[in-house]
């Protein structure tokens, strides 16, 4: 069974895949200053955001999937957008994913949380929950 270790939320991060090493720039608040794209009630922050997870199994045998399902979700628990990646071991016991968002969700300040669930078959569990605070400047945005 693919069991889940850490997530990170980053501004950047690169891998090292000879080394098998992954370096991040681990992001935890986001200050606004300026206006943002508005669609609807969701403002548009125009900042890459990183999305890194660890994945292990205690005992190696064959091939393993899953789905992970990354939830961005507002400081009301209102979800605002969600995306799907790929968890897939070959018959070792370790494996990484990172998943780009261009830009994300928000609905304005407060603390926003990326959720992390697992389906592995028919059983489907939450395993990590990450805070990012959203600091508006302006009260226009």
């Amino acid at each position: 069974m693919i069991e889940h270790a850490w997530t990170v939320v980053c501004s950047n991060s690169s891998l090292d895949e000879q080394a098998g090493s992954i370096s991040m720039q681990a992001v935890d608040q986001i200050n606004i200053g300026e206006p943002l794209r508005q669609i609807g009630n969701i403002f548009v922050v125009p900042l890459p955001i990183h999305v890194v997870s660890f994945w292990y199994r205690r005992e190696q045998s064959g091939p393993e999937a899953g789905v992970a399902t990354i939830s961005i979700v507002d400081a009301k628990n209102v979800s605002l957008a969600h995306f799907d990646v790929a968890v897939r071991m070959d018959s070792g016991g370790r494996a990484r994913t990172r998943h780009l968002l261009p830009d994300f969700p928000i609905t304005g300040a407060g603390m926003h949380q990326f959720v992390i669930t697992f389906k592995q078959g028919d059983a489907s569990r939450e395993v990590a929950r990450i805070p990012l605070a959203i600091r508006l400047a302006s009260p226009a945005a």
